[in-house]
């Protein structure tokens, strides 16, 4: 960030152990926010298509694998219809859902919807009939995510900023609590549920 001093003191058995490059923020202040990315394509594309990842000046590796960062691009709709690999940044920038026959595992540890990009699921009226699950990989030591001075996103993120939306609707769930049939004492691994019809 601009004005601020940064101290460090290292130790360890080597000098060369550590390195580090500083840059200088140019006067409008530091962005970490993801380069606009546009790329017009007609119909529906799946995740699981090697052809919708088949650019190679956006996707040099051609489809995601683990760990990469990947951008969809303003233009396009994808649906997520199998699980992808485990990503470390994901920016949505065009309109994203998923399937409705399968159910979803999504893992990234920061998924940033922006430039008006939608990751939505169902409507009120039609509810998204499949499991969707969000997972933020990472630890306590995970990076956080600034964007800019003004705009620190914290670590193992999922955020709409800048024109990006988030909608989900899900199936209605009847019960969103229940009673345990008997103690669950130290040690179980189970629990005895007083209904277990539970939704």
């Amino acid at each position: 960030y601009n004005h601020t001093l940064f101290t460090m003191i290292a130790l360890g058995p080597e000098n060369g152990a550590l390195q580090v490059v500083p840059k200088l923020c140019p006067p409008g202040g530091c962005t970490n926010e993801p380069d606009e990315v546009v790329d017009e394509r007609e119909g529906i594309l799946l995740w699981s298509d090697p052809e919708t990842w088949n650019d190679a000046d956006l996707f040099p590796n051609g489809k995601p694998k683990a760990g990469e960062n990947v951008t969809i691009p303003f233009g396009w709709n994808l649906v997520i219809d199998e699980d992808p690999a485990p990503i470390l940044l994901l920016d949505i920038q065009g309109n994203v859902t998923f399937s409705r026959t399968v159910d979803i595992t999504l893992q990234a540890t920061y998924i940033l919807v922006t430039r008006n990009g939608w990751l939505w699921a169902g409507t009120e009226d039609e509810p998204h009939p499949a499991g969707i699950t969000i997972k933020l990989e990472g630890t306590r030591q995970t990076p956080a995510y600034a964007i800019r001075e003004d705009l620190n996103l914290g670590s193992k993120v999922l955020s709409a900023f800048n024109g990006g939306r988030i909608t989900m609707f899900g199936k209605h769930v009847s019960k969103r609590w229940l009673k345990l049939d008997s103690t669950a004492e130290a040690g179980n691994n189970t629990l005895a549920l007083s209904d277990g019809n539970h939704g």
